[in-house]
């Protein structure tokens, strides 16, 4: 257990960079959305510091998708920018006319601290002719399955909390990448002290 925590509270810490990165994107004027913030797209240095790499993705234009012209060329945007096992459901569904902005990277960072835990995106069929492929309908309707343990051992219920609350349907619900630095704080001190 006490290895597990270890291991649980270096992936926070880790993870807590991530979200360094994608905030300073966010605290731009105006905001940048990165699009494609996804395990790939973070480097890790030989003094393991992390850095957000492939800013080709990053926009300040935000905005909804009006009509049929707007959806098509987003939706090319979309194919160009981004990873399907990391877009968030208004960016799955055009037709929402949810915003495209920071929030779409709020919803990637938890699909990648899912990753970081559990070895694949939340969204991923396991089975299938569309293994590894990204579901839609489960991105839509924030469909998250933990797995019993990830492979370094089981992963607390305070960070599956913190992962969930990153994967809201509903945008404004999403916290801020603050928020999320925030909410990191007390899970690497109880992690450290055995709780959870």
């Amino acid at each position: 257990a006490a290895a597990a925590a270890a291991a649980e509270r270096a992936v926070l810490a880790l993870f807590g960079q991530c979200v360094r990165g994608v905030a300073h994107l966010h605290a731009q004027t105006p905001p940048l959305a990165h699009r494609d913030v996804k395990a790939e797209n973070f480097l890790l240095g030989p003094d393991n510091r992390v850095k957000l790499c492939d800013l080709g993705s990053a926009t300040a234009r935000h905005g909804t998708v009006a009509d049929a012209r707007a959806a098509t060329l987003a939706a090319e945007e979309l194919r160009r920018y981004t990873t399907p096992q990391y877009r968030a459901p208004e960016q799955v569904d055009l037709h929402t006319h949810r915003t495209l902005g920071p929030p779409v990277d709020v919803w990637a960072l938890g699909c990648l601290l899912y990753k970081l835990f559990y070895g694949a995106t939340p969204f991923e069929e396991t089975a299938g002719p569309e293994i590894g492929n990204a579901s839609p309908l489960r991105i839509g309707g924030a469909d998250v399955r933990f797995p019993p343990q990830g492979p370094h051992g089981d992963v607390s219920e305070g960070t599956k909390r913190l992962i969930l609350s990153l994967l809201q349907v509903d945008q404004a619900r999403r916290p801020s990448c603050a928020r999320v630095l925030a909410a990191l704080e007390p899970l690497l001190l109880l992690r450290g002290r055995g709780g959870g």
